[in-house]
């Protein structure tokens, strides 16, 4: 329910007229305050003035802690707003720029539709070592596999990282893991992310970062020293050179 400034106002309002009704009724119906001393009606008026004073202040105490929450909650709402843009750009510009280096780096991939879920098909249809149907897109070489795990890989980090930002900024969550080594942990955090907070701009990659959450996916990375050997002993080779 919104909360309404003029209630409390209205509320003190009614409040100060049914004390000052009381006093005038105490005063001069029950008790003739005129033939009193001076001093008497003095600590008279004082009694009611303060219990006047004490209703508005209530009611400013309350109306100020109202403004502070909804400034609070206006920070919050604009640090969302600020989170959710750059997760936007964060996610969508890694993705875009990994797959256009992709297609630089293999021109005969130019054409095609490429995008995260092919990317980590590309890395998964290596399971079955050999093509089973002897088409272009299932030869997938080891030079587009090594790409392809490492685009996918720096797509998921991103992704991950994007997840970070969201859970500390919106979530108030200091305790989501700064970096995980693990292909399929990243994988497995971010799915969990996308399924409890419905993160918008990374929750479209949710089916192809679900593939990538078991454990296996680790297993057959590391059995492939011959392609990417290379690549975890040498970081500056991880990315094949690009073709002119």
């Amino acid at each position: 329910m919104q909360y309404k400034p003029q209630l409390t106002t209205y509320t003190a309002a009614l409040l100060s007229l049914v004390l000052v009704g009381t006093m005038f009724y105490v005063g001069f119906r029950l008790h003739d305050v005129r033939k009193l001393p001076p001093n008497e009606i003095g600590d008279w008026l004082s009694g009611f003035a303060s219990s006047l004073a004490f209703i508005w202040l209530v009611a400013g105490f309350h109306l100020q802690r109202r403004q502070l929450d909804a400034q609070r909650e206006e920070f919050r709402r604009m640090a969302v707003v600020a989170c959710l843009a750059e997760v936007r750009m964060l996610v969508q510009n890694t993705v875009a720029a990994e797959i256009a280096s992709f297609k630089a780096a293999l021109p005969q991939y130019k054409d095609w539709d490429i995008g995260l879920a092919w990317l980590v098909w590309a890395v998964l249809r290596r399971e079955a070592y050999e093509p089973t149907a002897g088409t272009a897109e299932d030869a997938i070489s080891d030079e587009a596999l090594a790409h392809a795990v490492y685009s996918a890989d720096y797509c998921m980090e991103s992704i991950y990282q994007a997840c970070k930002l969201y859970m500390e900024t919106v979530q108030g969550d200091l305790t989501f893991p700064g970096h995980v080594t693990s292909l399929s942990r990243r994988a497995s955090l971010i799915v969990r992310v996308i399924d409890t907070h419905k993160l918008p701009y990374v929750s479209v990659y949710r089916r192809a970062l679900a593939r990538m959450s078991h454990a296996d996916i680790d297993v057959f990375l590391a059995d492939k020293g011959r392609v990417f050997g290379e690549m975890e002993g040498n970081p500056a080779a991880r990315r094949p050179a690009q073709n002119a």
